[in-house]
């Protein structure tokens, strides 16, 4: 029973965040469809400049914030350890607002430089000056979020996820037509406020409350294994723009931010999946170890069924993508989105099996997984994109991925939670055939009117042939999560399997 509750309370949590960034990324996909048509490179750059700031202010947390993570969960739900939870969060947040300040000050004294580095000319310094608050309030956004998470509000996240998204827009697009790119910028800092104080007001009995602040150094110096893994999961997850923009040119820089932006919806999708695999996770540490191994073959089997799927069906779409979405003079980086969606399989597959090894509670453990895949690619990144161009960065993160596989998959074998790969098998059939109509149909004709008519066409058969590899288990899984209104096509799939 308990099974059946944690599996519910898996993707129950992870549909209501999905919905909501679904809902944001079709609201997001337009709004970016009009401004990369009308933006030019160097300002498309700019705002890629804005995502590299925003990555790297995330290292003010200094690995307090992963402690939090770690340990609130079990301790909220434990009243005698309430106190200790609280006063978690608010070191926490202490520590990365002072932090974000003094690196916003840096990062604004710094801005010639910056803007030399990446733009190669200062004369867009003065975009620095703006954006560097707009990226420091992101980053106090994304803690609030994470200590929303801790207390398991997912509803109230999925919430300001949704308006934050809908607010930066609706004010920046207004002020782009007012003011032109630099109305758009202001306007993207503005709109930032808005989500942190109303995600602070919201869990403010979190925030405020009479319990002791945790002693700062005590929690820093056990998270420092944390804060070094921080530093390590950049290398392999946020390196990419930030080689390009120092080592490439601007309109390489703006190509690659274009196709990075469907592969940072599909990193929502994964990452909201692999946080509540996380929280579900760091409750059961403490129960016995068949709970651990149960719940991780069934996370497993569901988390790959919804992400392998919907990484393939980028790739297969990314000529598509790149055209609707950036017109002609985005379209030749097509070959870019497509390999960094199958790249994302790889990083979906290291995603899932970090969270098990970061539930041991062993921060030698997870600091030697993550500097096994950061420090590789650390290493041979550079070099790659040297030779090949922008595709070695790609190249780099997919050796790093397979190379931490391993070492994660061996990890857990020594604490006894086996990975069940053959749950990956009922997709096989599946994939091919779905895969085999959108070639077909793309080699036939390539209108930007059929291809999403191919994609229904390979959805539908997908579809149809997974529901006959399912067992009763699936199905009345299925049936539980999924809205009343297509319970009839439901039980028509059920029946006809």
């Amino acid at each position: 029973m308990d099974s059946d509750n944690n599996r519910g309370f898996l993707v129950k949590s992870a549909l209501k965040m999905i919905g909501s960034q679904y809902c944001l990324s079709i609201f997001n996909f337009f709004c970016y469809m009009y401004l990369f048509r009308v933006l030019s490179h160097i300002e498309i750059a700019i705002i890629a400049i804005f995502e590299i700031l925003t990555s790297i202010y995330g290292f003010s947390e200094l690995g307090i914030n992963s402690v939090m993570i770690k340990f609130c969960p079990s301790r909220l739900k434990a009243d005698h350890d309430r106190d200790k939870a609280f006063g978690l969060i608010k070191l926490t947040i202490y520590v990365q607002g002072f932090i974000l300040f003094w690196m916003v000050t840096a990062t604004i004294y710094f801005a010639p430089f910056i803007s030399s580095q990446f733009l190669k000319t200062d004369a867009y310094s003065w975009t620095i000056f703006i954006i560097a608050p707009g990226s420091a309030l992101t980053i106090l956004f994304t803690t609030l979020r994470g200590i929303a998470q801790v207390n398991e509000r997912y509803s109230l996240i999925a919430k300001w996820i949704f308006l934050a998204g809908v607010l930066k827009q609706s004010i920046a697009i207004p002020c782009f037509l007012i003011k032109g790119f630099k109305g758009y910028i202001i306007g993207i800092t503005c709109a930032s406020i808005i989500p942190v104080i109303g995600l602070g007001f919201s869990i403010r009995h979190l925030l405020f409350n009479p319990s002791p602040v945790a002693p700062l150094w005590k929690t820093f110096i056990y998270g420092t294994p944390l804060f070094i893994r921080s530093f390590m999961r950049y290398g392999f997850k946020e390196l990419d723009q930030t080689l390009i923009g120092l080592l490439l040119t601007p309109e390489l820089l703006a190509t690659y931010s274009v196709a990075r932006r469907f592969i940072n919806y599909l990193n929502q999708i994964i990452g909201f999946f692999a946080t509540t695999i996380m929280v579900r996770s760091l409750s059961l540490i403490d129960k016995p170890l068949t709970e651990m191994q149960n719940f991780s073959r069934q996370a497993m089997r569901y988390f790959y069924i919804i992400i392998i799927p919907v990484c393939i069906c980028f790739s297969l779409a990314s000529p598509w993508l790149m055209t609707v979405y950036g017109g002609s003079k985005f379209y030749f980086g097509w070959p870019i989105l497509s390999l960094m969606a199958i790249c994302q399989i790889l990083y979906s597959f290291i995603s899932i099996l970090s969270i098990y090894v970061f539930a041991l509670r062993l921060p030698k453990t997870t600091l030697l997984l993550h500097s096994s895949i950061g420090l590789f690619n650390y290493c041979f990144s550079p070099l790659l994109i040297i030779n090949i161009g922008v595709y070695g960065v790609i190249f780099g993160q997919m050796i790093s991925f397979i190379l931490g596989i391993f070492v994660a998959t061996y990890m857990l074998r020594s604490y006894n939670i086996s990975i069940h790969w053959s749950e990956l098998s009922i997709l096989v059939w599946p994939l091919i055939l779905s895969v085999f109509v959108v070639l077909t149909g793309m080699y036939l004709s390539f209108n930007l009117w059929l291809i999403p008519l191919y994609f229904m066409i390979a959805s539908v058969i997908f579809i149809v042939t997974l529901s006959k590899k399912l067992n009763d288990n699936d199905w009345e899984h299925i049936r539980d999560v999924c809205p009343q209104k297509i319970t009839p096509s439901i039980e028509y799939l059920y029946h006809k399997r």
